[in-house]
């Protein structure tokens, strides 16, 4: 079989011959893999950043999220069997705490803690990341704790139907350290979050809608289809101006007046002495789609 793989950081990956697995202990499970992802954790691994901690041996097989159905158990695996549909993500956890019994397999008793908590990006290298573009979420089903949280981190949020927000972590005498105790009272009333917080209560779409946290509610089918079409309305505008405004809605939240009004002036210098400040009132009065530089 062939694999992925990573043999010095900060390299070009290779595509290695590997042997299968095969089961060697009693709780052994082997994954068929029908899709690989790669994500932001894949990256860093790949640019080193957990080398000095000594969690990644090379070489190292990327591609940790993946889908695909269960193909051998150990003798002792009760809760899958060979056939089911599976989705997966490494946790180094303990298996047997009362957490992870109950699947909170990031809050286990042991400590062992997922690599993507370990940089400044916050959780999963995401929540506290730096970015000077939209994040457009695209939420079904549940989005509670860290789903929440991802969700809060970005900028706008299309939703399904069947979408369900909630921080349950005070359920489970826990907190919502990933940004979601002080950004959820920030994109909804104030009362309604405390609510939340101190609950766990959940909302679903439509209520999440109401409240202002969610931008669109389509059909479950639509839903790719919705996030890409705000994303390319966005798209359409003028980069530098988009930046811009974008940095400006961002502060909101946290400065004072008198630092906005002066970021908005800096802000307004820089795009008014862009060539597109120039080519959209011309676009405007030519009646053609404007061409932008910036």
């Amino acid at each position: 079989m062939k694999a992925v793989r990573l043999h010095a950081y900060d390299q070009p990956l290779r595509l290695d011959e590997v042997p299968e697995p095969s089961i060697t202990s009693p709780h052994d499970v082997i994954v068929g893999v029908a899709g690989a992802g790669l994500c932001r954790t894949d990256l860093h691994i790949q640019q080193g950043w957990f080398a000095p901690l000594g969690l990644v041996d090379l070489p190292f097989t990327l591609g940790h999220e993946n889908t695909g159905w269960i193909h051998e158990v150990g003798p002792a695996v009760e809760n899958v069997a060979v056939g089911d549909a599976v989705i997966c993500h490494p946790q180094m956890s303990c298996g047997i705490c009362p957490a992870c019994r109950i699947g909170e397999d990031m809050q286990c008793a042991q400590g062992l803690n997922f690599s993507g908590l370990t940089r400044d990006g916050g959780f999963a290298g995401f929540v506290y990341a730096v970015r000077h573009k939209p994040w457009i979420a695209a939420v079904h089903g549940f989005a509670m704790g860290g789903g929440l949280e991802f969700a809060l981190a970005c900028d706008m949020v299309v939703a399904a139907r069947d979408a369900v927000f909630g921080l349950p972590e005070p359920k489970r005498g826990l907190l919502a350290a990933a940004g979601g105790a002080y950004r959820l009272p920030r994109a909804i009333p104030r009362a309604i979050a405390l609510e939340m917080l101190t609950t766990g209560a959940t909302i679903d779409a439509q209520r999440a809608h109401a409240l202002g946290l969610v931008n669109r509610v389509v059909e479950l089918a639509a839903l790719p289809e919705a996030a890409l079409a705000l994303a390319a309305q966005v798209a359409a505008n003028a980069p530098l101006s988009v930046r811009e405004s974008l940095a400006i809605g961002r502060a909101a939240a946290e400065w004072d007046e008198a630092a906005l009004r002066r970021f908005s002036a800096e802000a307004t210098a820089r795009v008014m002495a862009s060539d597109d400040a120039r080519e959209g009132p011309r676009a405007f009065v030519e009646k053609r789609p404007p061409v932008w530089r910036s």
